[in-house]
């Protein structure tokens, strides 16, 4: 068991005399240590690790005796944390050993159940974040109730957040369960935000190990409709009705850069002088996004709706929209079916284990690809990209690399096609 010392800095003197006393624990060749206070070099008994006290009528006696008394708390203190440890059948973390030398109280923070404390923190969340931000807060917790602590044996609490599980967590996500980084990066990323709430109301104390932090996401992969499979897919004429919504809230999202919960919640109210005004559900900005003939199209064939587009929850879109692609590419006589037969990418990081398949685009759609539609579409075609960012479009440099890449790409081509042939 690790043992708690203390020791005077004598090196560091200040003019009246006096020295810096710290208080220092070993754990593992990591030290942890505190400055518990300043005294004069010649009243420290090294041997004793204590202030020689005075006679009993001197002014500074009880300002000695209650330095004494505090590093005997001290020492009480890690006694006690050693009986708990025992009693729980576990090792000394560091953040137990954090907790003490702090001179916090350990007992609320440590005595807090760390799902309960999580449900509570999502509770609060709901006041201020979108509704499906907090729907993915939930599913980090859920996932580390239901399946990384069921999966490993890992009781999470609040004081063994340390470099250990740490270790558990990044071998069961990437060894045991295969997921991408950018969901690991997610997980990390709610942690985090729940952990410094957590300390905001003394349920814990400490960061979540660094060592997390240094998993990064993927670079963007950037799949998207070209102008011609997109008008293929907005003129197509689906039978079913169901497939018919979806294909038209995908289009309408593929039109302004829309994010499907934004389309998901759009109201004609928020249609003025053929202007959406309204904030994104995500970052709550405000855009302004100018209606297209296409866009404003879709939007006719529900203008006597209670919502400007028929409501279709994100996982039926991302089914649905693979329906529509699939339904294209078998119908026999329908001459552009080799559109959506094309094979993208898709690059998987979990770890540092990477892996690409080629699928047929038809497999591979989902709804998020409608925004990068018309990211990309919009900047072949000349949009300014400080009005697009304007609209919506991200303003990171990083996030928006990935499509200027795509469009220098294309206008290569277009070089290629025209000057390159003369």
């Amino acid at each position: 068991m690790p043992k708690i010392n203390f020791y005077l800095k004598s090196e560091q003197t200040n003019k009246k005399g006096q020295c810096p006393v710290f208080a220092q624990i070993v754990l593992k060749g990591k030290k942890i240590r505190k400055q518990i206070g300043i005294v004069k070099k010649s009243d420290w008994n090294k041997s004793k690790q204590l202030l020689t006290l005075p006679k009993d009528n001197h002014p500074d006696y009880k300002q000695y005796a209650t330095f004494n008394k505090g590093i005997g708390q001290l020492k009480t203190a890690m006694i006690e944390l050693e009986n708990k440890v025992r009693d729980e059948r576990r090792k000394i973390t560091e953040n137990d050993l954090r907790l003490l030398i702090n001179l916090e109280t350990p007992k609320e923070r440590i005595e807090r159940d760390f799902f309960e404390a999580f449900d509570e923190f999502l509770t609060v969340q709901k006041a201020t974040m979108a509704a499906n931000t907090v729907k993915g807060y939930k599913t980090v917790r859920n996932f580390l109730e239901k399946q990384f602590q069921t999966g490993t044996g890992f009781q999470l609490r609040f004081y063994e957040l340390d470099t250990l599980f740490a270790d558990h967590l990044m071998e069961y996500c990437f060894q045991t369960k295969g997921i991408d980084n950018d969901y690991f990066v997610k997980i990390v990323n709610v942690l985090n935000k729940f952990l410094k709430w957590a300390e905001d109301r003394n349920y814990h104390k400490g960061e979540i190990p660094k060592v997390l932090k240094g998993i990064r996401e993927k670079e963007i992969d950037v799949i998207f409709l070209s102008l011609e499979e997109l008008m293929i897919l907005n003129n197509y004429p689906f039978n079913s009705d169901r497939l018919a919504h979806a294909r038209d809230m995908f289009c309408f999202a593929a039109f302004t850069g829309f994010r499907h919960c934004d389309a998901h919640s759009l109201l004609p109210e928020h249609i003025q002088n053929e202007i959406i005004h309204k904030n994104q559900n995500k970052t709550q900005r405000e855009t302004k996004i100018p209606l297209n003939k296409h866009a404003k199209a879709i939007l006719e064939k529900y203008k006597d709706k209670p919502y400007a587009l028929k409501q279709i929850s994100n996982q039926k879109a991302n089914d649905y929209i693979k329906e529509c692609l699939k339904e294209i590419v078998s119908d026999e006589h329908f001459k552009e079916v080799q559109a959506f037969k094309r094979k993208v990418i898709i690059r998987k990081v979990s770890g540092r284990k990477v892996t690409e398949r080629a699928i047929e685009l038809y497999n591979a759609i989902t709804f998020h690809m409608a925004r990068k539609t018309f990211i990309t579409n919009s900047l072949m075609l000349g949009a300014n990209l400080q009005v697009l960012q304007e609209m919506g479009a991200p303003k990171r440099p990083k996030h928006l690399a990935k499509y200027v890449k795509i469009t220098d790409a294309f206008k290569n081509k277009v070089m290629e096609d025209t000057w390159d042939k003369v």
